[in-house]
């Protein structure tokens, strides 16, 4: 969880640095129960909503993010968006859906990293953010490794 929410607060900090205005894992009532997705920002005319994804080393990174986008990609989503427009003077003209998907092992879905190109992201913060995930993730490779690991019976510290 911490290594989804270290990419997430970084891609809303990006995303305010270039004056989108962010809602960070709103509660959304749909007709197939509460969506919550990571991240919606609006900036003048444009909104998009995303959602961060680390998948295993096995997975499709691409079908990966289209199963993302799909998820969010409906009516009651796009009304919601529409009606909590921070600027309700401005009429959104494109909504946009997207996710940004690594896996364990640092590699990011083609779609994902144009889609961050796309939101202003240089390909430096988008190598930031894959450090990040590889940091995470041998933490958590640390973590699980240091507590699952048996000694053999016959083992004798010196």
């Amino acid at each position: 969880m911490d290594r989804h929410d270290t990419i997430l607060k970084a891609i809303a900090k990006h995303l305010q640095q270039r004056q989108f205005h962010v809602a960070i894992e709103p509660r959304i009532p749909t007709k197939d129960g509460i969506r919550i997705p990571d991240l919606i920002a609006w900036k003048e005319d444009l909104a998009i909503c995303s959602d961060v994804t680390i998948s295993s080393d096995i997975a499709i990174l691409n079908a990966d993010h289209l199963n993302k986008t799909n998820k969010y990609d409906n009516n009651d989503i796009r009304d919601w968006i529409r009606l909590h427009n921070p600027s309700p003077e401005t009429t959104l003209k494109k909504i946009y859906f997207s996710a940004h998907v690594w896996n364990w092992r640092g590699a990011i879905a083609q779609k994902s990293y144009d889609d961050l190109i796309f939101l202003g992201l240089t390909k430096t913060n988008i190598k930031w953010l894959t450090i990040c995930v590889l940091k995470k993730s041998y933490q958590i490779w640390q973590t699980y490794t240091t507590h699952t690991t048996r000694l053999p019976v016959d083992y004798q510290e010196s």
